[in-house]
């Protein structure tokens, strides 16, 4: 019976032990097991007064691997489109073109919705203009805008823009300029279509690109040869693009800006002066607190930041050389947004070279989501970018 007891007794303090340690030990813990080191301290930026800076600022970025295209104006952003279409045509309509035997007597455009930045009621207008150079899809950004060569002349008639579809009516003389041009295989010389928002629009709306999956955009050519046919040939995008265009976004004094699309980024960083060079960082949490009063998100969104470590501060390039010190994301938690970015600060602190961090938002390719965040200068210190550092000290 005693033997039993002890027996117990022995498996059940190894159970408790081996259950201990199979489970994911603290960053702390891992790194205290070979008991190597002499002390565990901290190291927090806002009880220990830290000196720190951020600053935020705009870039452009081509958004042609985007799932979508942006048109309409929204407060700082502005969003159009270049579409140009494939015109494929069978040849006994290409011909009856040619010879003035057949019309184009619709040209109608469908463009499928799928994300909305604004108030989705609001209104949205816009134009239609011809393109009169080429342009590649390619690394093109707003910065690209004034070289593009286009008649101020708009194209469109009869524009419905709904929740799920927006169409217009675009020229039939254009597009018979179109057909004709692609049939004696010129069609070099057509350059498509410039989709620009009104300035009475309020919202902007994402429509599937080429790239997406069904629905996609499509140009309905109706022809019609007197007492033959009536035949209508649905067309697809040779290439299509979208522009986003806009200033920084006016938000509060104390704030700092993250905004997709647009491409307005933050640098922020720490004096980690403080911890000595032969520190081993065990966790290094970043905490941001958002001003939800100065935010705005579309109807789909990752709500989540993305910190990267910066190779150089001045030109905002980021050290892409390991995947520890770029792509860190910062999730939504409890209102705030927070992670651990360890890593970065162990390689600031072993190579006594610290550029500091850039802020973006996670999926900045697919939305225009306006991110405010409390900065460095909020007369509210709890409120400012916050840095916990735990590390311990090599014996």
């Amino acid at each position: 019976m005693f033997k039993q007891k002890a027996l117990f007794i022995i498996v059940g303090v190894f159970s408790v032990f081996f259950f201990s340690c199979s489970q994911n030990p603290t960053a702390i813990g891992s790194d205290l097991l070979n008991g190597d080191f002499q002390s565990v301290k901290t190291l927090d930026s806002v009880t220990d007064s830290l000196k720190q800076t951020s600053s935020y600022f705009k870039q452009s970025i081509p958004l042609s691997i985007s799932s979508y295209l942006f048109l309409g104006k929204k407060n700082n952003v502005q969003g159009s489109i270049l579409i140009k279409f494939l015109i494929t045509l069978p040849d006994s309509i290409n011909q009856a073109l040619k010879a003035n035997t057949a019309q184009v007597i619709s040209s109608l455009v469908t463009f499928p919705s799928g994300y909305f930045y604004g108030d989705s009621t609001a209104n949205l207008d816009f134009n239609v203009y011809q393109i009169n150079n080429s342009w590649t899809v390619a690394n093109y950004t707003a910065d690209n805008l004034s070289s593009l060569n286009y008649t101020p002349t708009d194209l469109s008639s009869n524009r419905n823009v709904t929740d799920s579809l927006t169409t217009f009516k675009l020229s039939n003389t254009l597009t018979t300029q179109w057909a004709i041009a692609a049939a004696d295989s010129v069609d070099s010389t057509i350059y498509g279509i410039y989709l620009l928002p009104t300035s009475n629009s309020q919202k902007i709306i994402g429509f599937s690109n080429s790239t997406s999956n069904t629905p996609q955009i499509n140009l309905q050519m109706v022809i019609q040869k007197t007492g033959a046919y009536i035949d209508t040939v649905t067309l697809y995008p040779a290439q299509d693009v979208s522009v986003i265009s806009g200033s920084l976004p006016k938000v509060n004094s104390e704030d700092i800006v993250v905004q997709a699309g647009l491409e307005v980024n933050s640098k922020l960083w720490f004096d980690l002066s403080k911890i000595p060079s032969n520190a081993v960082i065990n966790h290094a949490d970043l905490i941001l607190t958002p001003d939800s009063s100065n935010q705005l998100f579309g109807n789909t969104f990752y709500n989540t930041l993305v910190a990267s470590m910066l190779k150089d501060s001045a030109s905002a390039l980021i050290d892409s050389s390991s995947t520890n010190y770029y792509g860190q994301l910062l999730p939504l938690s409890s209102g705030q947004y927070f992670g651990n970015i360890a890593a970065i600060v162990q390689h600031w602190v072993s190579t006594n070279s610290n550029q500091g961090l850039i802020l973006e938002a996670d999926g900045n390719l697919l939305g225009l989501e306006l991110y405010a965040l409390k900065g460095s200068n909020a007369a509210n210190f709890q409120s400012r970018p916050h840095l916990r550092i735990t590390y311990s000290l090599r014996k």
